[in-house]
């Protein structure tokens, strides 16, 4: 939710979203114990456990604020929760993140989450854009690296698939996206554009929604479809158009403004409603899909 509002802001210039994210990133420090090295728990006044969920989204939020304000308060959390993760959760051989630590005993839960290296990966490049410390491009390199090895199969020798939920698999690919804004290395983001491309090909319904079939699951005849499921393809194929489109001004609007690295301080743009005209009204490689995906028929959920 705190995102969302960080990202509404961005979009809009409407301070009470400002005010809405900050108010978020305020409940969750609220949590922040100093137990194992930091961190905060799952729920509210329940304790058994610091997932990467929580604190890895937090530190997304926590650099998006700083970045949108200048404010070295969240410059800091961001910075906090990022080290916590990756002193605690983070793989040192697969380099990747997995699922949370267990304050019962202090374990690491090691179940393995496609969203929780993409905030990481996420994070790792805002923190490189912000202090220009190579560290940070560096360990998005390993985690980006080390994510699709671990997540990424083949079918039939040529056909990508992931099998974990499908809105987990779009914020893996916001990490991935972010990464090639600044290497241009299309490795990653090339294995999940194919399996879009498959998705939208072979895995829909009479009424257009997706199966899961394109993330290497079984999924039974009929199954209802899940709202995330549906929601987050739209942005997949939002964020595939401007790749497609070259459209890196434009992304870069969203992703760069208000930004303060220590030698080059930038100015807030005007533009960045474009993240959300490009892809419909320049003719991108995904219009017809993103288009099709916000129609009203395509609004029936169970």
């Amino acid at each position: 939710m705190g995102i969302d509002y960080i990202d509404a802001y961005n979009l809009t210039n409407n301070k009470n979203y400002l005010h809405k994210a900050k108010e978020a990133m305020a409940f969750i420090m609220s949590g922040w114990c100093d137990d194992y090295g930091g961190g905060v728990p799952w729920l509210e006044g329940v304790r058994d456990q610091k997932p990467a969920c929580t604190n890895g989204k937090a530190a997304v939020l926590a650099i998006k604020i700083y970045q949108a304000t200048g404010n070295d308060l969240y410059l800091n959390y961001g910075m906090d929760f990022y080290h916590w993760m990756m002193n605690t959760l983070k793989d040192d051989s697969l380099h990747i993140i997995w699922n949370s630590l267990l304050t019962g005993d202090g374990t690491v839960q090691k179940h393995a989450y496609t969203y929780n290296t993409g905030t990481m990966i996420q994070s790792a490049v805002r923190l490189y854009k912000i202090t220009e410390q190579p560290e940070y491009l560096n360990d998005a390199r390993l985690l980006a690296e080390g994510s699709f090895n671990y997540y990424v199969k083949y079918k039939n020798g040529d056909n990508p698939y992931i099998r974990d939920l499908p809105w987990f698999i779009v914020v893996l690919f916001r990490g991935y996206h972010e990464l090639y804004m600044v290497d241009n290395n299309p490795k990653y983001i090339n294995a999940i554009i194919a399996m879009a491309d498959r998705a939208w090909n072979e895995n829909r319904d009479a009424n257009g929604l997706f199966n899961k079939a394109w993330t290497g699951r079984e999924t039974p005849e009929n199954e209802p479809c899940w709202l995330l499921d549906e929601a987050c393809m739209a942005e997949l194929y939002l964020r595939i158009a401007l790749i497609k489109r070259g459209k890196q001004q434009q992304w870069h609007l969203i992703f760069d403004q208000n930004i303060k690295t220590k030698t080059n301080p930038m100015k807030k743009s005007c533009f960045l409603i474009c993240f959300l005209t490009v892809p419909f009204y320049e003719g991108s490689w995904c219009r017809y899909k993103a288009d099709e995906l916000c129609k009203p028929q395509h609004r029936r959920y169970t």
